[in-house]
Formats: structure tokens, C-alpha cells, sequence
């Protein structure tokens, strides 16, 4: 059996269509998290998601990590696409966020704090690494629409969804969140693939 791809097993979460709006319902999940201030550009958010990734690959590799304990439940595993959750925390236009990465069921705090540990072992310089935590998300009923494109036209998607969700009587039911299912360092601008999901209500 080879590894699990947690983005094909939930396909509704991590799939969508360019210019098509859904309607989907995302379940309860657990996310490793870390959460921080500032522009996608800045130190921060890189040493973020610099940690974030460090700890995700390590519980993916945990069973092949010498004298660490395999948890139970344990199962080989494709680490997820990034996701982001961001808003303006003033009239400056100062943005804060939340990182996330689904986990597997099997990883608990316990596992988290153990990578941690290895991640620092290999000594590298990852000041935000003691940021990390493992939290629950309950996004429920969303409407989302895949983007392609560069991140700075991501505005048009969101103005499709804002759109729609006025036609459709919905309210907005918490934060906006992008889901990145292409690599950056790989991928041209031009068709970098995102989803842009936001929770609702009926109004």
C-alpha cells in the first residue's frame, strides 16, 4: 500500500474550478497551525512556513526516524497543501494570519512536540518553531472557487465569491482561506492554482 494523499481522499476540500462557485461542506479537521503578523513578503511569514513545513515532513517521516516511536495508527501519508487565513488588523493596512496543514487522525500533541524536538536536533535556525500547535477547524458550509493565476490576481476571484454569495443570500461565517496547491518554487506565475474558500451562513 503506498502512501495516503489526504487532498485526494478528501477531494470535495481540495478540489474546485476556475470560474465555477460550489458550495461544499468541509468537516472537523485537525491542522498543525502557527500564526503570526505581517506581509506574505516579510521575514515572519517565511520563517513560518519555513517551520510549519519542517515539522509537517518530519511527522510524514516519523516511522524512518531513528529511536523515535511510531504512533499508533500510523499510516504513510502525502503532506497536504498550505492553506492560509489572513485579515487587516488595522487602518495601516497590517495584515496577521494563520498558517495550516492538515494532519492524518494519528498526530496529537505528543507527536507534534516529538518533531519538534528532531526538527531541532538537526540544528537548523528556525526561530518560530516553538509557535507551532496543533488546533481544530470547523469550517462547515463554505462557498469556494478555484484561481489561477499569480497571488496578486487573486482579487477578482474574491469578488466572484462576494458576488455570488450576495445572489445566493449567504453571510459571511467566518475567515477567508486559501488553499495553495501548486509549489511556488515550481510552478509559473501564470498557473499557480488556488482556492479561495469562504465559510457562510444563510442570511
Amino acid at each position: 500500500m503506498g502512501a495516503i494523499d489526504l487532498k485526494k481522499l478528501y477531494k470535495d476540500v481540495f478540489s474546485a474550478k476556475e470560474n465555477i462557485i460550489s458550495v461544499i461542506d468541509v468537516p472537523k479537521f485537525n491542522y498543525l497551525m502557527i500564526s503570526g503578523e505581517g506581509h506574505p513578503s516579510e521575514t515572519m511569514f517565511k520563517e513560518a512556513v519555513e517551520a510549519l513545513y519542517n515539522v509537517a515532513y518530519t511527522i510524514k517521516m516519523i516511522h524512518r526516524i531513528k529511536d523515535a516511536s511510531i504512533p499508533n495508527g500510523f499510516f504513510e501519508f502525502v503532506v497536504p497543501p498550505l492553506q492560509c487565513q489572513s485579515w487587516l488588523i488595522d487602518t495601516d493596512k497590517k495584515f496577521a494570519w494563520k498558517l495550516f496543514i492538515l494532519q492524518p487522525d494519528f498526530v496529537d500533541d505528543n507527536l507534534i512536540q516529538t518533531a519538534i524536538k528532531i526538527v531541532e536536533r538537526k540544528g537548523k535556525n528556525l526561530p518560530l518553531l516553538h509557535n507551532l500547535k496543533l488546533v481544530e477547524l470547523n469550517e462547515g458550509k463554505c462557498v469556494q472557487c478555484l484561481h489561477i493565476g499569480p497571488f496578486n490576481t487573486v482579487k477578482s476571484t474574491y469578488v466572484k465569491i462576494e458576488n455570488y454569495m450576495k445572489e445566493k443570500g449567504f453571510s459571511i461565517n467566518g475567515l477567508w482561506n486559501e488553499i495553495y496547491l501548486s509549489d511556488k518554487r515550481k510552478t509559473l506565475p501564470e498557473k499557480l492554482r488556488t482556492i479561495i474558500r469562504c465559510p457562510v451562513i444563510k442570511i
